[in-house]
């Protein structure tokens, strides 16, 4: 689920890995890398507050695993794009 989760959020298409997550998250319970996918997905969405969104939950994912350097990265890249 990871590895389609993240293939998709940055792939190909987020609407897919969040389907994904969505559907096995209940049996499986949290996991950072799967978020980061979902958080990274939404930072590329057509919509600027589906965008926003995403850029505020990787910033919660950074702050709450500081050692996920792929989420910091992930982060930097969001902003950028948003001109901050």
């Amino acid at each position: 689920m990871r590895a389609r989760a993240v293939l998709d959020a940055y792939a190909t298409d987020r609407a897919r890995a969040a389907e994904a997550v969505l559907r096995d998250r209940p049996a499986r319970g949290k996991d950072p890398w799967v978020d980061l996918a979902v958080a990274a997905g939404e930072t590329r969405a057509v919509s600027p507050e589906l965008r926003a969104e995403g850029v505020a939950r990787l910033e919660e994912l950074v702050k709450a695993h500081p050692e996920l350097l792929r989420g910091r990265f992930a982060l930097a890249e969001a902003l950028e794009r948003a001109g901050r």
